[in-house]
């Protein structure tokens, strides 16, 4: 078969490797079953993050899926999907695992071209975008003659255009930001409620016909960006809002949770499938309904668990189809 592939017992020992990685890598069976070789193969920008899943499965029997880059006979690297399932007993205890490594080179060059545009094309828009916006924001406010009605409701459903259009430009400049790893800000200790509240007075003011319940602890003192976490707040919300048109009940909550701090947004949707739920973060990924169409890109959730990645964070779902969702994040709690 064209990938590489191995078997390893449940403490790590390799028992088999097949002779397309013995081909790719220039090594021996015996050499690769050396403790740490088939790691020097792997790049080491790469090498921490595989460690831990790796150990991370090990422990605890769920299926390894890591990309990574691994050093060729040549000295090149090429990148690799790497997938590892354990193989278990009628008792459910894990006799032994199977993994293989498929070359994505390809898939990725394509991928960084498609980011290429995506920033190119991003920052072309914006310039236009503004001035468009400034040009419409002057109509409304037109003052040498009274404006029709019905002029005065064109301009406001342009101007909701443009910013449904804005909105979509700056999720594009993130997605080609986070690739080339520059999505960077300044992180300051502050009172995440603060930031909370005042999202939960906008969300109201956005959103009328839906009825927010907010629970929210009066001190909740974080190391962070608040424009960057008010925007994962707001995009949580949003896709509250967008999958929950007949119950217009949504909660927004924020407390102390097992020593971190816990915001989350509840709403009693449509759900999602455990299938969605795993996928529900990757980029451009969008939940598919035949019977709920939305609108989107599919960015919102990524560029938000990027975000909250960087604030040494972690961001989750529960949910259940048809009984709603519950999305959170999770961020370390500091003294103040």
């Amino acid at each position: 078969i064209p990938q590489m592939t191995w078997t390893n017992l449940p403490d790590g020992e390799i028992t088999f490797c097949n002779q397309r990685w013995c081909d790719y890598t220039g090594l021996t069976f015996e050499e690769t079953k050396e403790k740490g070789r088939w790691q020097a193969i792997v790049h080491p920008d790469d090498l921490q993050q595989t460690i831990d899943l790796y150990q991370e499965s090990l422990k605890t029997g769920r299926v390894f899926e890591v990309e990574n880059r691994y050093k060729r006979a040549d000295g090149t690297y090429r990148w690799h999907l790497n997938r590892g399932i354990p193989l278990k007993n009628e008792l459910d205890e894990i006799l032994f695992w199977i993994g293989t490594a498929t070359d994505i080179e390809d898939q990725k060059q394509q991928m960084d071209k498609k980011d290429e545009f995506i920033g190119i094309a991003s920052h072309e828009l914006k310039t236009p975008l503004t001035s468009l916006k400034g040009y419409i924001q002057i109509m409304g406010v037109y003052k040498s003659e009274e404006l029709p009605p019905v002029i005065k409701q064109y301009i406001g459903k342009a101007n909701n255009a443009i910013n449904k259009l804005h909105n979509l430009v700056n999720d594009l400049l993130d997605v080609s930001k986070i690739q080339a790893g520059r999505l960077n800000y300044t992180m300051n200790n502050f009172n995440l409620a603060d930031m909370v509240n005042a999202a939960m007075e906008n969300v109201k003011q956005i959103y009328p016909g839906y009825h927010f319940i907010g629970e929210i602890a009066p001190k909740l003192m974080v190391n962070g960006n608040s424009e960057r976490l008010e925007q994962v707040l707001m995009n949580l919300v949003s896709n509250a809002v967008k999958y929950s048109k007949e119950n217009t009940v949504i909660t927004i909550r924020a407390y102390n949770h097992n020593e971190v701090i816990r915001v989350s947004v509840t709403d009693v949707g449509i759900g999602l499938s455990q299938e969605q739920m795993e996928k529900i973060f990757e980029r451009f990924y969008r939940v598919e309904d035949k019977q709920f169409l939305t609108s989107g890109l599919g960015m919102g959730l990524y560029i938000s668990s990027e975000i909250i990645n960087n604030h040494k964070g972690k961001i989750g779902v529960e949910s259940e189809l048809g009984n709603g969702s519950t999305f959170y994040f999770e961020l370390p709690v500091i003294a103040g």
